[in-house]
């Protein structure tokens, strides 16, 4: 009896050196990221964007990350900070990294964004009417307040603070879902495993400068705070430790109607800032009050009532065109399926393996939390207990959306974003439950094998098309000089929309990319660019013309099957070489083309 107890205290303390090491090991792992800055050199990005180009150093800092924190998670006390500065350095390594390396706002729907909040900023108000990019104009509440941090900060644009938009966004999801997750479950373990999860298999990407980065944000809050003011207490929990404090069963009414008014405030700014949000909210909640995680039963039905009143009455404009296409589209869930899924037989074998370690990640995660919900009605059925429904159903509600619409071609990624915090819980559940009574090292090496497999894939789909999203200098010169130079009333014509665009006066010009024509017309262009742009550029119904291309524009369009492979670099040849045309700006990476003389006329 003595011997087991000198072993054990034995084993006892070298489990508590071991849970030690993790301090040690994360200063190492801010060192070699560090290190790693310097090497990556954006200019010589290839088709699988950062994943070739990643130093050596930067892959063993993330290796020791995920070796720290499968130790840290499964020490017998594991430390709240400790955890949390584990998340917030791999968020640094993921996010941090284009922002310090880059140089310039990184993906393109980030500059037309930015477009916005100029137009706020030079008008004062939006225009619901405007043909160009009317859906923002109809959903304005991200873009009035980046306008206005920019007014109160004095920024002159919101290109001086976009790009750190990822690792401010995820810092925020961080502590919303930590608050979320206390509240649902009772295990502090399992809440810091499941941030884990969340954070290495985020790969969808819309944390960048966008109103569904901070419509996620409000949507993970107001979930939050329903958790932690109006949760039924005869709700289940998913484990029995008493590891994280409960707050007292009878809130005051006075803490009652702040949540309530806060609800509402949250709400209200996710119904003026998206679409897609206000739908999932309303039946995430609807999840909640079904299966008794929610008492206020009537929040469900107000905050679905504001929703439909945006959309009716703020957004009347884009809901009149596009009602439509709404009807038609619902129910329809086959091609809104079809919508999302690209044939991956038009993409280059990189951009071909991107798109099978992105598809192979998320049906991974709902895979391992589909086993973690096996587990768990298997383990309450056994014992006559209810299961928790709630939290099943939360998992599963956002794919209601594929009855709705295919939401622009993106439905199956927003389901995914929607679905991961939950299904991250799941899939922690599961790990748990499968290690629970091993060795301390059986738990690490499988904590650790399950992390650096979703680690790969999320490395591969999140950061294997940098070569579309990363701007050079010379690109975003060769921007600033055509809009410098176009008059109000222009045609732009690009080669494909991906590149520094629409991001100030936007509404003066006229943008046509030739990788978005019908067919017909693309070939008609790639087979005689020279006439065919001159008789494009020569419209007089515009005040002059231009003609971008750009090797972020070739990246976008030749190896997702947009162009045929060389076409642009083919086009831009023959133009230089037509005395036609003059090249306004030209560097390796970018060209501004116009015409020498406009008294030919033609049309489109």
């Amino acid at each position: 009896m003595i011997g087991r107890t000198h072993a054990a205290t034995r084993t006892s303390r070298r489990h508590a050196r071991l849970g030690a090491l993790p301090w040690v090991v994360l200063p190492l792992v801010a060192v070699l990221w560090g290190v790693s800055l310097p090497g990556i050199d954006p200019e010589r990005l290839g088709e699988l964007g950062l994943v070739t180009l990643l130093p050596i150093t930067f892959y063993a800092a993330l290796a020791l990350l995920a070796a720290s924190f499968s130790v840290a998670i499964c020490s017998p006390r594991p430390h709240t900070w400790l955890l949390l500065g584990h998340l917030v350095l791999f968020i640094a390594l993921f996010h941090a990294t284009p922002a310090l390396s880059y140089g310039a706002l990184r993906y393109s729907w980030a500059w037309k964004h930015v477009g916005i909040v100029d137009y706020i900023l030079r008008h004062g108000v939006v225009d619901r009417t405007i043909a160009n990019l009317n859906v923002y104009h109809n959903w304005p509440g991200f873009f009035a307040a980046s306008a206005l941090l920019s007014r109160t900060a004095g920024f002159e644009s919101a290109l001086d603070f976009a790009s750190w938009g990822p690792v401010f966004f995820n810092l925020l999801n961080l502590g919303a879902l930590l608050v979320l997750f206390r509240a649902l479950v009772k295990d502090e373990g399992l809440v810091w495993l499941a941030l884990w999860l969340v954070f290495i298999t985020s790969w969808v990407g819309q944390d960048y400068f966008s109103p569904q980065a901070l419509a996620y944000f409000l949507y993970l809050s107001v979930l939050a705070v329903v958790a932690l003011w109006f949760a039924d207490r005869r709700g289940v929990a998913l484990t029995q430790s008493t590891a994280v404090p409960r707050r007292p069963e009878r809130p005051t009414r006075g803490v009652v109607m702040t949540a309530l008014f806060t609800l509402l405030a949250l709400f209200a700014a996710i119904s003026s800032s998206h679409q897609l949000t206000p739908v999932v909210t309303v039946l995430s909640l609807g999840a909640l009050t079904l299966f008794s995680r929610n008492r206020a039963l009537g929040l469900c039905v107000l905050m679905a009532v504001l929703a439909v009143s945006w959309l009716v009455y703020g957004a009347t404009p884009f809901f009149r065109v596009e009602v439509g296409d709404l009807v038609k589209s619902f129910g329809n869930v086959a091609n809104n399926v079809d919508g999302t899924l690209i044939d991956v037989s038009n993409l280059s074998r990189e951009q071909r393996g991107v798109a099978v370690a992105a598809r192979a990640l998320t049906l991974g995660v709902w895979a391992l939390a589909f086993l973690g919900v096996l587990k768990h009605l298997h383990k309450r059925l056994t014992v006559a207990k209810r299961p928790d429904w709630g939290l099943i159903c939360l998992a599963g509600a956002p794919f209601l959306l594929l009855a709705g619409n295919a939401y622009g071609g993106e439905v199956l990624f927003r389901i995914y974003l929607f679905t991961l915090p939950f299904m991250a819980l799941w899939a922690a559940y599961l790990l748990r439950a499968l290690t629970r009574g091993r060795r301390f090292w059986l738990r690490v090496t499988a904590t650790f094998t399950l992390s650096t497999v979703l680690l790969a894939g999320f490395t591969v789909a999140y950061f294997g098309k940098e070569q579309q999203f990363y701007f050079s200098p010379s690109e975003v010169e060769a921007a600033q000089v055509m809009y410098s130079a176009a008059p109000q009333g222009s045609l732009i014509v690009e080669g494909a929309p991906n590149y520094p665009s629409r991001y100030r006066n936007y509404e003066f010009y006229t943008h046509v990319a030739i990788s978005r024509e019908p067919l017909a017309s693309r070939q008609r262009v790639l087979n005689n660019p020279v006439e065919n742009m001159k008789r494009w550029m020569s419209n007089d119904a515009y005040a002059d013309a231009y003609l971008i291309l750009t090797r972020s524009q070739e990246a976008a369009s030749e190896p997702l099957g947009a162009l045929p492979p060389g076409s642009m670099d083919a086009m831009r040849r023959a133009l230089l070489k037509a005395p036609e045309f003059r090249a306004i700006y030209e560097s390796d990476a970018a060209v501004v083309f116009t015409l020498r003389d406009r008294s030919r006329r033609g049309t489109p």
